[in-house]
């Protein structure tokens, strides 16, 4: 579903200090298709120092949120197109016209937000938690 910018929670970057110049675009790994490689990602922030990420490194034991502890705010732009996953229903429509070809995705989308229901969804996928990938750099700004 296409959702307004506007509905999506704040969010927050967890790692090195964010560098435009770093960024990759979307692809599509191989043998995986549910989940992307590169983009710029981000998480919805539950409180002043905890991201859904963070906060499933600390559950997980996953050690990598202890390399670098710096958390940034990360502002959707007013004008992205991003396409929510919150159901089942959202997940096939992706299946079927893109055929979770995320560079296809890229052309239409600034970026896919996965939530709610979506989560379980696309968890074979390794979506772990709610999160969005940013699909270019003109979607978002980084505070």
């Amino acid at each position: 579903m296409l959702i307004n910018a506007q509905e999506i929670p704040q969010m927050a970057f967890y790692g090195d200090k964010y560098d435009a110049g770093r960024f990759e675009p979307v692809a599509t790994p191989y043998g995986r298709k549910l989940k992307p490689n590169w983009g710029f990602w981000a998480s919805p922030l539950i409180d002043n120092d905890t991201s859904e990420w963070t906060a499933w490194c600390k559950r997980e034991g996953f050690r990598v949120c202890h390399r670098s502890p710096m958390m940034q705010s990360v502002t959707v732009s007013s004008k992205a197109k991003i396409f929510t996953v919150e159901t089942i229903d959202d997940a096939l429509y992706l299946e079927e016209k893109y055929e979770w070809s995320w560079e296809a995705m890229a052309k239409d989308f600034d970026g896919v937000f996965v939530a709610g229901d979506g989560v379980w969804v696309l968890r074979k996928g390794s979506w772990d938690m709610p999160s969005i990938v940013f699909f270019n750099t003109d979607s978002f700004t980084v505070n």
